[in-house]
């Protein structure tokens, strides 16, 4: 499986956790919850390299539950510009 750690990308410095096949934006968090704004972080990481399928795993759950997030290709991607 080939994967890059701390991916660095844009003109502000983003970092991804780890891009994986080149395919799938991994963010990792160790917090109580998970909040809209990381959902709309991995959201626009998805638009601005066009990818298509991203997953935050938090480590200070309980069990581990990957979230899933898809790419949103209409207007409303707008929003995390």
């Amino acid at each position: 499986m080939n994967f890059v750690r701390e991916y660095r990308f844009g003109e502000s410095g983003n970092i991804i956790d780890f891009l994986i096949e080149d395919k799938i934006v991994l963010e990792i968090k160790a917090k109580p919850l998970i909040l809209k704004e990381d959902f709309v972080q991995t959201q626009r990481y998805l638009q601005s390299l066009n990818k298509q399928l991203g997953l935050i795993v938090n480590f200070r759950n309980r069990y581990l539950k990957p979230v899933r997030i898809v790419r949103i290709d209409t207007d409303v991607k707008k929003r995390f510009s």
